[in-house]
């Protein structure tokens, strides 16, 4: 969500320059793929599990709210990005790196617990990322619940993340046509 949001102005520039429409509702569209691609990837990851012989636990009820929070921390982030990059180009060569970065400081292939305990750990939590891939992780495997406290403030972050990604894009929305 947050490559695709990112780059859905400069992608659509000839639509942007020549017709005026909601310009937000490219950076929004982009989350109908991502529905597409996790829907894929639900199937597989369900097959998966019932040939593994996971049994779904009550935790699978709360999965559609941490996947709507990382959808929303990425379009907060790609609403942001998108018009950064319509202005300055380059945030178009620096968006995949810092990608890869949050990748390797997210627990997205590693569990919390590989994490020393105590201020590294409390260090790590600073990144939303890491309460709400924890909780995602919970939903669907079972194990131990998630630090709500983490959870919580992922969730103030990724509304406060999404409303200034809103509040940046409007703001900057009005010299699209003319930039692009």
């Amino acid at each position: 969500t947050l490559n695709r949001a990112s780059s859905s102005l400069l992608s659509n520039a000839g639509l942007v320059s020549k017709v005026y429409f909601p310009r937000l509702i490219l950076p929004l569209s982009t989350v109908f793929s991502t529905l597409i691609d996790f829907g894929v990837a639900a199937i597989t990851l369900t097959i998966l599990m019932a040939v593994r012989g996971y049994a779904p636990t009550v935790g699978l009820l709360t999965m559609p709210l941490w996947f709507g929070l990382l959808v929303t921390l990425a379009l907060g982030f790609g609403l942001f990005a998108s018009a950064l990059m319509v202005r300055y180009r380059d945030v178009q060569q620096i968006l995949p790196v810092v990608t890869q970065l949050l990748l390797y400081a997210s627990p997205v292939a590693y569990a919390v617990s590989a994490v020393p305990a105590g201020r590294m750990r409390a260090v790590y939590f600073v990144n939303p990322l890491a309460g709400l891939l924890e909780a995602f992780r919970w939903s669907i495997l079972g194990g131990p619940a998630p630090d709500w406290r983490s959870v919580a403030y992922a969730a103030g972050v990724t509304l406060a993340v999404f409303v200034t990604g809103l509040f940046v894009f409007v703001r900057m929305e009005r010299a699209f046509a003319d930039v692009i």
